[in-house]
Formats: structure tokens, sequence, C-alpha cells
């Protein structure tokens, strides 16, 4: 018997923990969003991860929403490299 191998990677989890993954990134990286907003940082960079995790969100598959958290760390990291 084979056994699985564990990671960390969302795509290795169950359906219902993938689920529960992906909505718990979702609200650590609007919590970013809130903190860089109340900080007086408002750029594009930041514009836009919150425009992806909200208004592009609800009409994307699970999968794309796991594309969706990708590029809006991306953002934010940027934008903190940035700054």
């Amino acid at each position: 018997m084979q056994r699985r191998r564990q990671t960390n990677e969302p795509e290795a989890l169950p359906p219902k923990r993938q689920a529960a993954a992906v909505l718990a990134r979702r609200k650590t990286l609007m919590l970013e969003i809130a903190m860089l907003q109340e900080s007086g940082q408002n750029s594009r960079f930041i514009a836009n991860a919150e425009q992806l995790l909200t208004r592009w969100w609800a009409a994307a598959n699970w999968k794309s929403r796991g594309e969706l958290l990708k590029t809006a760390d991306w953002l934010l990291r940027v934008e903190q490299h940035r700054a």
C-alpha cells in the first residue's frame, strides 16, 4: 500500500479541507489589505489585490480561487517590497 505524501498544499487535502484552507488564506490576506490601507498605503497593488478577493471571488470556482489567492499574495508582496 502506497502512502500519500503529506504537504501543506491545498490540492493535497480533502475537498472540504481545501475549501477551509482557501477561505482561511483569503481571510488572512483581507486582514493584511485592511492593515495596509489603515496605515495609509493605498497603492494600485493593494486595490487590485482587494478587487481579486472581492469582485472576482464570487464567480470563481475553487481552483480559480486558489489562483486568485496566489496573485493577491504576490501583489501584496510587491507592494511591501516597493514601500
